[in-house]
């Protein structure tokens, strides 16, 4: 490689360098704030599926118990029916 080319590789390259380092160390650009922006609604939506689960669940559980109660219910009138009076 001869001293010219190595100059116009450094000319071209270095402005290239430096906008490549520019966006690495910049904090913050509009595509960053909608990528968190949308972080952010993933989250919430997330946390809103979590809570009906959760209320969902504790519905169930309670179902569960009350089937349970009518189930010993209908077995203690099948006992009793055929005891008779």
């Amino acid at each position: 490689m001869d001293l010219l080319t190595f100059i116009v590789i450094l000319a071209v390259g270095a402005p290239i360098a430096q906008a490549i380092a520019r966006r690495i160390s910049r904090p913050s650009t509009a595509g960053d704030a909608a990528l968190r922006d949308l972080l952010e609604q993933a989250e919430r939506r997330l946390a809103d599926t979590e809570q009906r689960l959760i209320e969902t669940l504790e519905r169930l559980d309670d179902m569960d118990e009350r089937l349970d109660l009518t189930e010993r219910m209908l077995a203690q009138y099948k006992a009793r029916e055929r005891l008779g009076p």
